[in-house]
């Protein structure tokens, strides 16, 4: 995540403001040795009501070159280092202890409490509140997966969704905070899903991506993770029902987001190996057996570019997509 904050009024802005003021004193000192020949002329001609409205007009132009620049604003920066994982947990550490303890009713009271408190202590509207919302949201998301408790995963809807506004009212509408918000909702929708994934997990997605792109640019690893999820969203069997032109629609994301991610280790998960491993799973889950091998034949060919962990990551999801799938294993290379 990028450290560049705003130039304080102190430091190099103020710098700034004394540059600009040395500046105009080099340009008035002349000018006033200029003014006074007509200031003579213009005093013998009586023309004191010209005279007034000549000088109305410089102070007004003075006025607006001499006025204080606007402060610059709050830099956008990625989201992915702002709340870690292990501080989400600590946030809502007593009411998730609860959860475990089967007291779900408890934990939600306890979170209640804790956004009020959150209110008193910082106002409406607060970053604090935003933050309890989504980390109580996501963990109990994971202790629900992990229990296989299924009350508890749609327990996560609820605080999730909540998160949203929250965040918006927080951050404003178009900060990237707002865009993982929204990815997170859409990732719970899908996973709980029966079927099909209601159509909240494509608004929401929609809504990331734009945010995304137009906030942290086309090529940022949050921007591409957000189009491979709409990739893999619109990719289901569910979603496709045999029709090609919804098929290659949800290729045409993956596609595109092969070409915005990096190349090599900085593409962390959103390689391009890793990317085509996806859409082999979204080929081969809709009858597509030649073009997902395919992919995957170009996924290996491109694990060389990786690092070693990246590669291995990419391993792993390469050799559950030929074993969900019943797919031969690779053919070593002749030597």
């Amino acid at each position: 995540m990028s450290t560049a904050q705003p130039l304080s009024t102190n430091g190099g802005w103020g710098f700034a403001r004394a540059v600009d003021g040395q500046r105009l004193e080099s340009q008035i000192g002349p000018m006033k040795f200029a003014v006074q020949p007509v200031w003579r002329a213009l005093m013998t001609a009586g023309a004191l009501p010209l005279l007034l409205v000549i000088l109305l007009a410089a102070a007004l132009l003075l006025l607006d070159y001499i006025r204080p620049a606007a402060e610059p604003a709050t830099m956008i920066t990625e989201t992915k280092d702002r709340l870690p994982s292990d501080a989400m947990a600590a946030l809502v550490m007593p009411a998730m202890e609860a959860v475990r303890n089967g007291d779900l009713g408890q934990a939600e009271f306890l979170i209640e409490r804790q956004i009020e408190a959150a209110r008193i202590a910082h106002g409406e509207h607060s970053i604090r509140e935003a933050d309890i919302l989504s980390s109580f949201g996501v963990e109990l998301y994971a202790e629900g997966q992990s229990s296989e408790n299924n009350i508890i995963q749609q327990a996560s809807l609820r605080y999730l969704s909540r998160a949203i506004p929250a965040t918006r009212a927080a951050f404003g509408a178009r900060d990237p905070e707002v865009a993982l918000a929204l990815h997170s909702l859409a990732d719970a929708e899908i996973e709980l899903a029966d079927q099909a994934p209601s159509a909240i997990a494509d608004a929401a997605l929609n809504e990331a991506y734009d945010i995304r792109v137009a906030t942290l640019g086309r090529h940022n690893l949050e921007s591409v993770a957000t189009l491979a999820a709409l990739g893999r969203l619109e990719g289901l069997p569910a979603r496709v029902k045999c029709d090609p032109v919804r098929l290659r629609h949800a290729v045409a994301r993956f596609e595109r987001a092969i070409v915005d991610t990096p190349r090599g280790p900085a593409a962390g998960t959103q390689s391009e190996p890793a990317l085509r491993a996806q859409l082999a799973r979204i080929y081969l889950a809709n009858g597509k057996r030649r073009l997902g091998l395919t992919q995957l034949i170009r996924a290996e060919a491109g694990l060389t570019e990786l690092g070693k962990a990246q590669a291995l990551d990419v391993m792993v999801q390469l050799n559950n997509v030929r074993s969900d799938f019943d797919l031969p294993e690779p053919t070593p290379p002749r030597r």
